[in-house]
């Protein structure tokens, strides 16, 4: 097996992060600063926050590390960047009237699913699955809510150079074309909660909203009526199950509303 070798790109300043960003090849290190100078900043003390593994074996992914976790894997190295870019940019702020919370979302034609974010890896490793349902995941470690609307928002990308971003995806292989899910706004479908006592329910008007309030990012320790009215009128409208990790099929049942096996 070859030794790897990081390659620094570029460091960025987006939103409350700065982001040391690195590589394996020094083509791809060089794409990437140019795809994102619009947020350059001169700091090479910065931690490497983010690094872009790009296989050089047709029967391995490539991979998107975040510290020392894989934040995205894929077999199509366009996917793998678009995760970069939207991992940096699920750092901003989010717009008035709209909400960050901890949850990973998956979009399908009849709207958008939100899982626990805890359970990334093991969602990870059902993607294909996931994909077959007829659910595409969004490849953020957050999700932007329109809780008014009762609505998951993806949101336009980071301002990149899109031409430099296609010149350091060209170096990779692409085994396969995996799809990703378009800017705009989907209609929540469900949330789905962890139940640590191992139920697979719908889940109350009251404990969704309980549940989802402890979501919210930017640490909502009293929450106001209105926000709790909001969040719950949210649930008029939307589905809450709970479920739990207890067998290997568990994530696509979840993501797919199948119930548990007997």
């Amino acid at each position: 097996m070859d030794h790897l070798v990081w390659v620094d790109s570029c460091t960025v300043d987006v939103g409350n992060v700065r982001a040391g960003i690195r590589t394996n090849s020094v083509p791809v290190a060089a794409a990437l600063a140019r795809a994102l100078r619009l947020h350059v900043v001169d700091d090479p003390a910065a931690p490497r926050n983010f690094s872009v593994q790009f296989s050089r074996v047709a029967d391995d992914a490539h991979l998107l590390f975040w510290g020392g976790c894989v934040a995205a894997r894929s077999f199509d190295p366009d996917r793998i960047l678009r995760a970069l870019v939207d991992h940096l940019g699920a750092h901003r702020e989010p717009p008035p009237g709209l909400v960050w919370v901890n949850a990973l979302a998956y979009v399908a034609p009849a709207g958008a699913v939100l899982m626990p974010s805890r359970f990334s890896d093991d969602l990870r490793i059902v993607d294909r699955q996931l994909r077959a349902g007829g659910y595409v995941a969004v490849d953020s470690p957050r999700s932007l809510i329109d809780l008014a609307s009762a609505e998951l928002v993806v949101p336009d990308p980071l301002d990149v150079d899109d031409s430099a971003l296609a010149e350091a995806a060209a170096v990779a292989g692409r085994r396969r074309a995996e799809p990703t899910v378009p800017p705009g706004r989907y209609p929540l479908d469900r949330w789905v909660f962890l139940d640590t006592a191992g139920r697979w329910a719908t889940v109350s008007r009251a404990t969704a909203t309980r549940s989802a309030i402890l979501e919210i990012l930017e640490g909502i320790d009293r929450p106001d009526r209105e926000l709790m009215e909001v969040v719950a009128e949210l649930f008029t409208r939307v589905g809450a199950r709970s479920m739990f990790p207890g067998y290997t099929m568990a994530m696509v049942d979840a993501v797919l509303d199948r119930p548990p096996p007997q």
